[in-house]
């Protein structure tokens, strides 16, 4: 952490050197005197909180923090509207990938939206689909044409 000095730190902090080096001096048993040729480091000290500053801050911050997560927590996602162009794309990418990452050869098409919401303020669906399992491998090209199966292959997801 950097921070900056002011004059008067720095007329305080010449006070407080001059004053080390005459200390050392005076309780030096040699004759010899020194003096200060550079500071290779210093730091400053931080004040100390007293425990009532400290817990007043801590419930302040307690406070903020249950003031904010209530209010970013609440509706995060609100129900949008199934025409939206983001949302036909995402629905397409869905249906992709989860025929991508089945172990099934057969491929799954969307039948219907049972609930779809996104974010409130970023561009993230929370979309519940309804799939059912196609004649198709999931491989084919036109997954959108081919008929459900039914019978004892019949599958919806």
């Amino acid at each position: 952490m950097l921070w900056k000095l002011s004059l008067l730190d720095l007329d305080y902090f010449v006070a407080s050197v001059e004053f080390a080096v005459a200390q050392f001096n005076d309780n030096n048993p040699e004759e010899n005197t020194y003096r200060l040729l550079e500071v290779g480091r210093s730091q400053k000290k931080l004040p100390v909180l007293t425990l009532k500053t400290a817990m007043f801050w801590k419930a302040f911050l307690l406070v903020g923090l249950i003031v904010l997560g209530i209010h970013n927590c609440s509706f995060k996602f609100i129900d949008t509207d199934k025409n939206d162009e983001y949302f036909g794309i995402s629905v397409e990418y869905v249906v992709f990938h989860f025929n991508e990452n089945q172990d099934d050869n057969f491929a799954y098409k969307f039948l219907r939206v049972r609930r779809s919401q996104t974010h409130k303020y970023e561009l993230v669906y929370l979309i519940d689909l309804e799939m059912g399992r196609t004649v198709c491998e999931k491989h084919d090209e036109d997954i959108d044409n081919c008929q459900l199966q039914e019978g004892q292959g019949e599958k919806k997801v």
